[in-house]
């Protein structure tokens, strides 16, 4: 469990056998919230900001704080604008500084609208074409409403909170709205995992409980399409090339997202947030 109030560290949890891992969301104004996972200690805002300073300054600063306690960096619904409200990013940050990127939030609140989360994975295959390695993770975002749709189904060695984190930060999950997957990858004969390094021929089976739309998304571009709940995918992965794997709804509803295999991604161009936004976000 990832409690992530806003602007909060809580410091006692019920006596339950389940790794909680101390987090919050950073919350500054509505112009962009990210989750810090991994907090060893409460961070004091306004030691990190000046008043000279540009947000963008005080951010980094503060990202800056949160690696160096371990801590991970996770920006939260990147495109949520509404009529009522900005949620989305509109901070011109350093891509550097992310290690996730949300693509699944609160699918469950009335009124959410899943052409968000969509942007979302557009924003996550810009990144990986250009070599970044930030991956995908989903968020309730529970308000009073919904806890634990969707859930992130990590690959664990042990069931510890740093070994949650370390295998987060490879990448070594799904996210899914259905419920637990049967997910198989090998590379040339080996078992691998969602975010691992590659050579060479992959093969790829899921199995899953319902009937979604299937996407097979290689270098950005959607290479194969699956209706069912049987995928078996084979490709081979050439050296700068990428693949995942997407499930939606017949309302295009992002409900499984599989984070990618990749071969040596290219060293990346992109530095910052809004060459990113200023190609997948129109007003």
């Amino acid at each position: 469990i990832f409690p992530t109030e806003h602007n909060s560290v809580l410091t006692k949890y019920p006596d339950i056998d389940i790794p909680v891992i101390p987090s919050t969301e950073l919350t500054l104004d509505n112009l962009g919230h990210f989750n810090l996972f991994g907090l060893k200690k409460l961070i004091d805002y306004y030691n990190h900001i000046d008043e000279d300073d540009t947000r963008e300054i005080s951010l980094a600063k503060i990202f800056k704080e949160v690696k160096k306690q371990g801590g991970y960096v996770s920006l939260n619904h990147p495109f949520h604008n509404t009529s009522r409200m900005f949620l989305g990013l509109f901070y011109n940050i350093d891509l550097k500084d992310l290690d996730f990127i949300e693509v699944i939030n609160s699918p469950t609140r009335e009124g959410n609208n899943p052409y968000y989360d969509r942007k979302a994975l557009e924003a996550l295959d810009m990144l990986w074409n250009d070599g970044h390695k930030i991956f995908a993770v989903g968020g309730s975002d529970n308000h009073g409403e919904s806890l634990g749709d969707p859930l992130n189904y990590i690959r664990l060695d042990k069931y510890e909170s740093r070994n949650i984190l370390e295998n987060m930060k490879k990448g070594r999950m799904y996210i899914s709205r259905i419920g637990e997957i049967k997910l198989r990858m090998e590379n040339n004969g080996q078992i691998i995992y969602p975010g691992d390094e590659v050579k060479g021929e992959i093969s790829i089976k899921i199995l899953s409980s319902q009937t979604l739309i299937w996407r097979i998304i290689k270098n950005g571009k959607v290479i194969n399409i699956v209706v069912g709940q049987e995928v078996n995918i084979f490709n081979e992965l050439k050296e700068g090339e990428y693949l995942r794997i997407e499930g939606v709804s017949e309302k295009d509803e992002p409900m499984v997202v599989i984070n990618p295999l990749y071969n040596s991604l290219k060293k990346p161009a992109l530095e910052k947030w809004f060459q990113v936004k200023e190609k997948i976000w129109v007003e």
